[in-house]
Order: structure tokens, then C-alpha cells, then sequence
């Protein structure tokens, strides 16, 4: 065995090899491949976060009929951060309008959750992007109290605090008829009813208000698309020209089988030529999903795509070209 492998490596990979150009093209197609999933990804990436800014995955948990209002206790909405599907909780409370110097007059004030909004931690204001887009560090008057103040980021919709001054939610508020909740991006409608179920409400039945309704899936038309199958189809087609190749190498083979070589020698030689290929277009994958996985969105669903595309080459490959190692060696020997 070791004297085919060796045989092997010589035919994929020596300087004169009829196979070599096969090789190199199996580590540029499983280059070409991951960066066509790479591309994928970063699109997908993308339209999360265009959607995410619309207000996907916040929703704001209330009453859900006008004549039943509920109460949910502060405590049981803000723990809810940091849950397993969970991104942040909390709750919001509009405060009015009030003269903040020297932003201006008549400004919206809201008191906000330190488990929603952590800028508002340690007593700060916030101003919102809308008003204070510089990001400096300054103080602001309210009601003749002087609070530092920071700018915040932007906020997507349905965190509000974009246009406003955010101030921290009074230890003195121990409850409220709503509670904002920021869910995971790959959160589904389980995780939200897990969520619910932790709130402690009293007063009649909830509803979770999606801020931003999809009008289809991203995510299943993401695992839906056609281009999911590229490395397969990569695979197919470069398992097909290798094995072709290997045909048009009749006479070489049976120089090894006039030479002595039995027919199952012949047969796991072509085998382990064709094991080698699949074997660079799928290290070639790895290694470069390796090299860009900070831009992945999986990194171990890619890898394991193009462990895929590499027994799939070898699977096309051999089933023609073991029919041409195992033939006679009359027959390998007619056009030598």
C-alpha cells in the first residue's frame, strides 16, 4: 500500500503529471466556492441588520384587549435579560416634555431600564443621536438638575430613545402596563412563549406586539436558497472531469498492469488518485474558511460544506474510473 500511495502522490502531484492540472483546479473551485458562501453570508448578514434597524425581533409586551389592562412587575421583565434567546428587557416610560439646557426646549423624556439601555447605568443621561450626534461627554440642565449626560447609539424602532433624553427608571417605578423585549436573531415564536411565560402579570392576558412584521422569512429563505447546493454541484461536476481524465489514461494503466501490476493494484491506485483530488478541494475549503472565519456566519456549517464537496468529488469520480482499472489488460493494452 504504501508503494501506491507513493505511486499516487507522484501521478496527482509531480511537475508532469496529467492530473496535476485536475488538483490545482479542485483548490481553486473549493476557493471560489467558499468565497461564493462567504458572499452569502455577508448579504445575509446584511439584511438581518437593515431588519433588525426596522424593529425585527423587539417586541413590546402588553394587554392584549383595551379593557383588561395589565401590570407587569419590573423585576420579572428585566431579568428576562440575558436569557437564553433574550438580548435585552425592560421597561420605557414617557416622562413628557421637558427643557433640557442647552440642547434646547421642550425635548421628549423618557425613563428607561438599565437592562435595556446600559448607557443610562450610574445615573447618566442619554441623549439620543437625533439631538446629540457628536458624542461627547457634557452636562445637561433639567428642571434645574444638572446630569452628565453622554450621546447614546442608535437605537433600532421600538427602543425609542433615538429622538429623546433617556434618564434612569426610578427605583420608586416597580411595575408598568408594558415591557419592551429585544430577542435574539435566530429567536423563533418557542423562545418568545418562553419568555412570556416568565413575566409575572396580573390583570388579564398578554401579547407580545412585533414592532416589525416580516413579510417572509429571512432566515427560511436563507436556508431555502438554491446556491446552498453550489459546493455539491462543484463536487458532481469535478468528480466527473476527474474521472474523465483518469479514462484518457488508458495507455498508463496498462503500462502498470503489463508490468505486473494485478487489476485490484490498478483499481486502488485510481482510487487513491482520485481520494487525493477530493482530498485538496476539500482541505482547500477548510483551510480557507479557516482563514476568513471572522466573516463567516458559520464557520463549522462552511467547513463541514466543503468536507461535503470533497466526497462528493471523490463519489463521482470512481465509479468510472474503477470500470477502466478493472477492465482486462487486452483490453487496456488495445490503444497503447
Amino acid at each position: 500500500m504504501s508503494h501506491l500511495v507513493r505511486e499516487a502522490m507522484k501521478n496527482v502531484f509531480g511537475r508532469r503529471s496529467r492530473l496535476f492540472p485536475y488538483a490545482a483546479a479542485a483548490l481553486l473551485s473549493s476557493t471560489f466556492v467558499v468565497l461564493a458562501l462567504l458572499a452569502q453570508s455577508i448579504d445575509f448578514d446584511h439584511e438581518i441588520a437593515a431588519a433588525h434597524d426596522k424593529g425585527r425581533n423587539i417586541f413590546t409586551v402588553q394587554s392584549s384587549s383595551s379593557d383588561r389592562p395589565v401590570v407587569i412587575t419590573r423585576e420579572s421583565c428585566e431579568r428576562l435579560t440575558g436569557e437564553a434567546a433574550v438580548v435585552r428587557a425592560g421597561i420605557i416610560t414617557d416622562r413628557g416634555r421637558k427643557n433640557a439646557q442647552p440642547l434646547g426646549s421642550s425635548l421628549p423624556l423618557v425613563a428607561v431600564s438599565p437592562t435595556l439601555l446600559p448607557q443610562v447605568d450610574q445615573g447618566r443621561a442619554v441623549v439620543g443621536v437625533a439631538l446629540h450626534p457628536s458624542g461627547a461627554e457634557s452636562n445637561i440642565v433639567i428642571d434645574g438638575v444638572v446630569l452628565r449626560a453622554v450621546s447614546g447609539l442608535r437605537e433600532p424602532a421600538g427602543i425609542d430613545v433615538n429622538s429623546a433624553i433617556a434618564i434612569p427608571l426610578g427605583v420608586d417605578v416597580v411595575d408598568d402596563p408594558r415591557c419592551v423585549i429585544e430577542m435574539k436573531w435566530n429567536a423563533d415564536g418557542d423562545d418568545l412563549q418562553l419568555a412570556l411565560n416568565q413575566l409575572h402579570v396580573q390583570g388579564g392576558p398578554i401579547i407580545a406586539v412585533p414592532v416589525f412584521a416580516e413579510t417572509t422569512s429571512l432566515i427560511g429563505g436563507f436556508l431555502a436558497r438554491s446556491e446552498r447546493w453550489l459546493p455539491i454541484l462543484v463536487g458532481c461536476l469535478g468528480g466527473l472531469a476527474t474521472s474523465l481524465a483518469i479514462r484518457t489514461r488508458r495507455t498508463e494503466l496498462a503500462a502498470y498492469v503489463f508490468a505486473g501490476a494485478t487489476r485490484s493494484a490498478v483499481a486502488t491506485l485510481v482510487s487513491l488518485e482520485c481520494i487525493l483530488i477530493g482530498g485538496v478541494a476539500a482541505f482547500g475549503g477548510v483551510l480557507t474558511t479557516l482563514t476568513l472565519a471572522p466573516f463567516a456566519l458559520s464557520p463549522a456549517s462552511q467547513m463541514f460544506a466543503m468536507v461535503a464537496m470533497g466526497a462528493t468529488w471523490i463519489a463521482s469520480a470512481l465509479p468510472v474510473s474503477l470500470q477502466v482499472a478493472v477492465v482486462s489488460p487486452v483490453e487496456l493494452g488495445k490503444r497503447r
